[in-house]
């Protein structure tokens, strides 16, 4: 799973769901995909998957950072 970023903006904290890109507000989101998706959500969350923030600087750079199960920055990420 990635969420992008432009700038300075940041994940937002305490949702509803925990924060953005956290285990608990990705197995939210992906539980409740609209029906088209079939089980999609439910397949994704089986075979597990990465969280990944992607933040794009002014210059169209982009730095990609591995988040752990809060959704915070725990190390860098190669595509």
């Amino acid at each position: 799973m990635i969420e992008t970023k432009y700038n300075t903006a940041t994940l937002s904290q305490g949702t509803q769901n925990g924060n953005q890109m956290s285990a608990e507000w990705i197995i939210n989101h992906l539980e409740n995909l609209p029906s088209q998706f079939g089980d999609l959500g439910l397949d994704i969350i089986d075979d597990g998957y990465t969280s990944v923030l992607a933040q794009v600087a002014t210059d169209g750079t982009i730095t990609y950072s591995v988040l752990n199960d809060l959704g915070q920055i725990i190390g860098s990420w190669v595509p």
